[in-house]
Formats: C-alpha cells, sequence, structure tokens
C-alpha cells in the first residue's frame, strides 16, 4: 500500500458483526429509555438498509427522538455502555487485523459510518482508527438540537463525504480503497481505485463478480 493511501471502512457488518444503531436502539428499550415501539420500528429500517431502501428523513428522525435536547456526556456514557455490553465481543478479528497492518505500512484507516458520532466514537476508538467521517449532530449548551450537522452520511451522503475528506488530505477515491458490506455502499463501491465487498450478500456478492471488486469473508472469534 502507498504511504498515505486512504482506506475507508464501513462500520456495521463490515468491522463488526452486528449493526450498532440496531443495538443501540434495543439498549435504550431495554433500559426503559425509548418506547417497546422502537424495537420493531428499527428492525424494519435495518430490511430497508440491506435493500439500499433506507427512507433518510425518515430514519433520521426516528434515531433524532432519543437524542434530541439531551446531554451531550449523557449519550456519551450510555454509548460506551452501549460498545461495551453489545457490540465489543462482535468485532471482527481480521478486521481488527487488517486497520493495524494498514497504520503499519503508513496507510490511513478512516471510520466512514451513516451512524451518528456519539455511537461509532467508542468502536472507532477500540479499533484504534483516530479519523471518523460520520454523520455529526449539531450541539448548542451541550446538548443535543434535534438537527444535523452535516450530510446524512449514507449513500450518496457517504460518496459526498468521502470525496470532501479526500480532497482535505490531497488525494481522491481513485487511489483510495473501500471495505463495506452494502448494497447501500455501492457507489462507494464504483468510485474507489479498490473496493472490497466483505461477507456480501447474493446481489452485492453477483456485483461484486461483475466488477471485479475483492471478497472477503470475515467470522467472529
Amino acid at each position: 500500500m502507498t504511504k498515505g493511501a486512504i482506506s475507508f471502512f464501513d462500520l456495521d457488518h463490515t468491522l463488526i458483526g452486528t449493526d450498532c444503531e440496531w443495538a443501540w436502539v434495543n439498549m435504550l428499550v431495554d433500559k426503559g429509555l425509548a418506547p417497546h415501539s422502537h424495537r420493531a420500528r428499527q428492525d424494519e429500517y435495518m430490511r430497508l438498509h440491506a435493500m439500499g431502501r433506507t427512507p433518510v428523513k425518515e430514519y433520521v428522525a426516528f434515531l433524532m427522538e432519543n437524542f434530541t435536547g439531551q446531554a451531550v456526556e449523557e449519550m456519551a456514557r450510555l454509548a460506551r455502555e452501549n460498545f461495551e455490553t453489545r457490540i465489543r465481543d462482535k468485532v471482527f478479528p481480521e478486521a481488527l487485523e487488517k486497520i493495524r497492518d494498514i497504520s503499519r505500512n503508513g496507510g490511513r484507516p478512516v471510520l466512514l459510518s451513516g451512524s451518528f458520532r456519539p455511537i461509532v466514537a467508542p468502536v472507532a476508538e477500540h479499533l484504534g482508527m483516530a479519523e471518523i467521517v460520520c454523520t455529526e449532530l449539531e450541539v448548542a449548551d451541550g446538548r443535543y438540537t434535534g438537527e444535523l450537522a452535516s450530510t446524512f452520511c449514507i449513500r450518496e451522503g457517504k460518496l459526498e463525504r468521502a470525496q470532501e475528506y479526500c480532497a482535505a488530505h490531497g488525494s481522491d477515491l481513485k487511489t483510495a480503497e473501500f471495505y463495506g458490506d452494502s448494497l447501500s455502499d455501492v457507489a462507494m463501491f464504483r468510485k474507489v481505485g479498490r473496493a472490497n465487498a466483505v461477507n456480501p450478500g447474493p446481489e452485492l456478492e453477483k456485483l461484486a463478480l461483475e466488477n471485479g471488486w475483492r471478497i472477503l469473508r470475515w467470522e467472529l472469534a
């Protein structure tokens, strides 16, 4: 790998064998901090996401229900609990080793996730990823306002954020690589210099074979 080359990594089902937002919503329901109806709603959004059909505005509004007006420090505490109890043991060992290998060889591993920064930050820290490109939330007086402070980082929004990151570091997507698992990330797969489909479903695997994208099979320990 060229020194300084950028390697973008999706998070859910790419670096971890679960979905961090699914874990987050279910934790809030279990703790009585979100209504029971949120569990079924999150399941439905995950089903749509797997098909690349996430209703963006609707889903953002849903996730915001649990952030609006909440203190940044308290949500960070809950996010740490979510990581320790529901995500830490779901990290793919091959993913952790790949990130370490990229770093050892002078590459730049970057977490590229549609999830909110408070949710992904503990995971990134554990993985040794200092750089995160994700969906940012607006904060005022130490509390979340209920507004986004960035583009929602999925589908074309994820591609846009990745392009901006590359430009800011004097690079472009043609010299970058991407690791992902979802049909929602087809735009990224098509634009990067090296595409890596991690544990792809049948439709993504078909696209990978047609386009010469590398297919990786990572498993939990």
